[in-house]
């Protein structure tokens, strides 16, 4: 017990942590179209970020439309800067003018779902939940993808608890589904969200078993949850 305690101690600081893993979504990474392109792109991935804003800024002056220069911009500022707001309009531009990438029958390419992805990543990353909600739904009808789990967090910051909760049911039902070990974890944090301490520790404990503590992320989660349960006891 005195271990667990220590344990869970060393990691008291870290938040509830949701949708830092990907439970399972396929997609293929781009592949820019020029040499230049894929420098630029390929420097702001690496974190060389000067040398990332100078080549896409270089190809904005050719077309401000540049699609990879786009992309590649809204990733320095995000990253490198910090400027989330440049970042998001950056972003919001690129997938605009998608469009030229689209296939010969009028959809979206496959190679645009990690950016359409990010997009949503990014509201995230700026708490606008009600646009995060928005931009999964559009991905979700545009490329076809199974991102349900990804609503659950934004739910739960904007107290919709009710529809979290039910997401949440429908997804941990069966192993098989997609998302159900990012459904657990949800519950978890959706009782913490509630003021449901012993609750929320309880259920970090059952879903331990049920994934046979493999994941690190509902490991730290769980002691978070103890450390709140046995905090408010000893009042």
């Amino acid at each position: 017990m005195i271990r667990f305690f220590s344990y869970c101690t060393a990691i008291s600081s870290l938040i509830f942590v949701l949708m830092c893993v990907d439970f399972g979504v396929a997609v293929a990474e781009p592949i820019p179209q020029s040499a230049v392109q894929r420098e630029a792109y390929d420097l702001a991935k690496s974190g060389n970020y000067i040398k990332a804003r100078e080549a896409a800024e270089k190809l904005r002056r050719e077309d401000k439309d540049d699609f990879w220069a786009l992309v590649t911009l809204a990733h320095v500022f995000q990253e490198g800067e910090g400027n989330l707001p440049r970042a998001r309009y950056l972003m919001n531009r690129a997938m605009k003018v998608a469009k030229k990438y689209e296939n010969d029958d009028g959809t979206p390419s496959k190679t645009l779902t990690p950016f359409a992805i990010h997009q949503c990543e990014l509201l995230a990353e700026i708490d606008d939940r009600e646009a995060q909600l928005a931009c999964l739904e559009d991905a979700e009808e545009r490329f076809k993808l199974d991102l349900k789990f990804r609503h659950i967090w934004p739910l739960i910051k904007l107290k919709r608890y009710q529809e979290a909760r039910k997401l949440i049911e429908e997804l941990s039902s069966d192993p098989g589904n997609h998302g159900y070990q990012s459904a657990l974890n949800s519950l978890i944090a959706l009782e913490e969200a509630l003021c449901h301490y012993t609750e929320s520790y309880e259920q970090g404990v059952r879903v331990q078993k049920l994934t046979n503590e493999q994941s690190c992320v509902i490991a730290s989660n769980v002691c978070t949850a103890a450390l709140q349960t046995f905090h408010l006891n000893e009042v």
